[in-house]
């Protein structure tokens, strides 16, 4: 199925005035699967997923200490999920480790 099949059934079952959102991979997945853009299968195939860590797992990876850790929270991907609930990216954690390899 194509982009347009694709998009034209999406749009049948809105109303006239109706709108909708799709996740960015849903997308480049069926640019991809046209063939439209070269380089995006990479990027699709890619869903967006991201592992996130604790304090203690990066100060593992990068050994270092905790502490650390939290000092360069910013550069590591630092999400604050709650008051007391840190994660780190393991993206933005590779590209720490890639620079400073």
């Amino acid at each position: 199925m194509t982009l347009a099949e694709r998009l034209r059934d999406l749009a049948a079952l809105l109303p006239d005035d109706g709108s909708v959102t799709l996740p960015v991979r849903d997308i480049k997945a069926w640019i991809a699967a046209d063939g439209l853009a070269p380089g995006v299968a990479a990027a699709a195939a890619d869903n967006g997923a991201d592992e996130w860590l604790t304090a203690e797992q990066c100060a593992e990876r990068l050994q270092v200490s905790v502490r650390w850790v939290y000092d360069h929270g910013v550069q590591l991907g630092r999400r604050q999920l709650s008051r007391r609930c840190v994660r780190f990216s393991a993206r933005a954690l590779a590209r720490q480790m890639a620079r400073k390899s």
